[in-house]
């Protein structure tokens, strides 16, 4: 046998081989992506309505969702006026967001919950669970608590001119 015709023999074996692996890897990945994705609908499932209350109390927020560092991000975000800087008007930001973060290969998920209120950021709170075993009374304690934070936060920061309002 030549180096020609061994080289003819293992070249069929190489791409076999790689096909394999090749379609092997194509069917894990979206297996893969399709349970990320289910399991990300869940935890928001439980996190929704906590959101959808905090906003019809506070109507000048706006509902976001994004991508961001491997997490989604579901929240309420809003740019708000807040008097003056140099003559000029200011508008702060505001948000109460919640980036979820799956991890199938250990079965595990997190839930890291950020705000701002008036461009004054709190210390960012991790909820984490596994996605086999989701406590939802727990998780939905955690969520409460934050929106009930944010709103407390929010209305006490709150310039005077929406007190004033808020009032009337």
């Amino acid at each position: 046998m030549t180096t020609r015709t061994l080289a003819d023999h293992i070249r069929p074996l190489k791409l076999a081989r790689a096909e394999r692996r090749r379609t092997r890897r194509g069917a894990d990945l979206t297996g893969r992506a399709l349970a990320a994705i289910q399991h990300r609908e869940n935890v928001e499932q439980l996190l929704q309505p906590y959101l959808d209350t905090l906003r019809d109390a506070i109507p000048e927020l706006w509902p976001r969702r994004r991508l961001f560092d491997g997490c989604w991000v579901l929240g309420l975000e809003a740019d708000l006026p807040c008097g003056s800087f140099k003559g000029r008007p200011y508008r702060a930001y505001s948000r109460l967001e919640y980036a979820i973060r799956i991890d199938l290969a250990n079965d595990e998920f997190s839930v890291k919950c950020s705000t701002t209120v008036f461009d004054q950021d709190a210390e960012s709170d991790l909820f984490e669970g596994t996605l086999s075993n989701l406590d939802e009374d727990a998780l939905s304690i955690f969520v409460e608590h934050h929106c009930l934070l944010f709103a407390t936060r929010f209305f006490k920061q709150a310039p005077r001119r929406r007190e004033a309002a808020d009032a009337a």
